[in-house]
C-alpha cells in the first residue's frame, strides 16, 4: 500500500463523492450568502436532505491512472460507518477496509488489522454522510471565504476547519456545483495539501455523483474516471470484516 495512507484514502474518497449542482437565475455577491445558505443550496442539488439520510449503501468503480500507472478501484460503503477499498493493478489486488471498529488492510493473502492511531484515522473517512450534513456534530467550523475564479469562472470558497485540517470547498456561483476541493493537513508530522477538480456530474439514483476526478498532490497528478456507481444495492457485510484467521 502507499506510505502515505492520508494521501491515498483522501484520493480514493474524492474519486466517489457526490457532486452538488443547482441551476441558480443568477450570481451572488460573496456576502449575500452565509455557509448554511451555501450548504443547503448544496444538498438540495445533490437530491435532497431526506434522500441522502436515506441511502444505505454506495458501491462504485472507477478507473485511476497516477505515475503509478492505470488501476481499477471499487469502493464499497455501508451505514453508518462501514467502508472497503479494493485496488488491482498489474494483477495485483490490495484491500483497505474499515469495519466500524477496526481498520485493517490486505495485499495478496497476506491481511492485517492496522494499529490504533491509523484506525481512528480511517474511522474519520468511513463515516458514510458526507461532513456538510452534520458539521457541528463532526466537530467541523464553517465559513465563507469569499469568491474566486475557478478554470475563469467564480466560485464561493467554503472552508471546513477542524483542529489543524482545513479543507477549503469552491461551489461555482452560477450552477452551485462543486468544482475545486483543496485539502490542508500533517500526517504523521508531514504536511501535505491536495488539489481536487470535479466535473461531468451525473444522477445515479437519483442523487449526482462526479465521474471524473483530477488531483495534485506533492507536484504528483492523477485522474480517475467513474465507470459505474450505485446506491441501495445489496452490500455482503463480511465484505467489511477482516478475513478470519488473520491478525
Amino acid at each position: 500500500m502507499s506510505s502515505r495512507p492520508a494521501v491515498r484514502i483522501l484520493a480514493v474518497l474524492v474519486a466517489v463523492l457526490p457532486a452538488l449542482a443547482l441551476a441558480s437565475p443568477g450570481k451572488h455577491k460573496a456576502g449575500e450568502m452565509s455557509a448554511q445558505a451555501v450548504i443547503s443550496r448544496h444538498l438540495q442539488a445533490v437530491g435532497g436532505e431526506e434522500k441522502l439520510r436515506a441511502a444505505q449503501s454506495f458501491q462504485a468503480t472507477t478507473l485511476k491512472q497516477d505515475a503509478e500507472g492505470t488501476a481499477t478501484m471499487t469502493t464499497y460503503r455501508a451505514r453508518p460507518n462501514l467502508v472497503r477499498w479494493e485496488h488491482q493493478q498489474a494483477g495485483v489486488t490490495k484491500v483497505k477496509a474499515f469495519d466500524g471498529k477496526q481498520a485493517w488492510m490486505m495485499e495478496g493473502s497476506e491481511a492485517k488489522a492496522l494499529p490504533a492511531d491509523k484506525s481512528k484515522k480511517m474511522g474519520e473517512h468511513a463515516l458514510f454522510d458526507d461532513v456538510l450534513l452534520d458539521p457541528a456534530k463532526r466537530g467541523v467550523k464553517l465559513a465563507v471565504a469569499g469568491v474566486e475564479d475557478v478554470k475563469g469562472a467564480p466560485a464561493y470558497k467554503l472552508t471546513l476547519t477542524k483542529g489543524q485540517d482545513v479543507e477549503t470547498r469552491y461551489f461555482d456561483q452560477q450552477s452551485f456545483l462543486e468544482v475545486k476541493r483543496v485539502a490542508r493537513g500533517t500526517h504523521e508530522g508531514k504536511a501535505y495539501e491536495k488539489t481536487v477538480h470535479f466535473s461531468d456530474p451525473r444522477p445515479v439514483d437519483g442523487i449526482m455523483v462526479n465521474h471524473v476526478t483530477e488531483w495534485e498532490v506533492e507536484g504528483k497528478k492523477g485522474r480517475s474516471v467513474v465507470e459505474s456507481a450505485r446506491f441501495n444495492a445489496p452490500v455482503d457485510p463480511a465484505l467489511f470484516q477482516l478475513p478470519r484467521g488473520r491478525s
